[in-house]
């Protein structure tokens, strides 16, 4: 009897460590997408940085000449869609949005007592395109945004 006894605590014992076994793969791999989405946040982060260092705003049709290709850490970001080879480092893909498709439309009344040039002008909506690498050689990440430049 005490031999049936300690072969079911021997079991039991088994089975608890298997669950925490199990369990710690699983917080693992949690653990392992998340650091996945901080990098793909902080590639998102550092594109938008690197997009407003280098857009003079008040400079009509100034992007065009960001280039957008530069290292942050052990990882690249770089303008474009998924290539799987490195294009020229151009910009090309951000677009100037229209006004009526983010927001207001220019239609909606607004002060220009305090405006600089055109009363027209003011801050426009672009969609940027960047490719995020985390490390040379690496998995590529594609992020889109939409940020709004320039001054209202």
């Amino acid at each position: 009897m005490a031999l049936v006894m300690a072969l079911l605590v021997v079991v039991l014992v088994t089975l608890l460590v298997a669950g925490a076994i199990s369990f710690t793969g699983t917080e693992r791999n949690a653990s392992v997408l998340q650091t996945r989405d901080d990098a793909l946040s902080a590639c998102t982060q550092a594109a938008r940085n690197l997009f407003l260092a280098r857009l003079r705003v008040l400079t009509p049709g100034s992007t065009a000449q960001v280039h957008l290709d530069d290292a942050y850490g052990q990882g690249i970001i770089r303008a474009g869609h998924f290539t799987g080879s490195t294009p020229a480092p151009t910009l090309t893909h951000v677009e100037r949005l229209p006004a009526n498709a983010v927001g207001a439309s220019r239609d909606a009344a607004r002060d220009i007592s305090n405006t600089l040039g055109d009363a027209a002008e003011g801050a426009y909506w672009y969609s940027v395109t960047a490719l995020c690498l985390e490390y040379p050689g690496g998995p590529e990440r594609e992020v889109e945004f939409v940020i709004r430049v320039g001054l209202q």
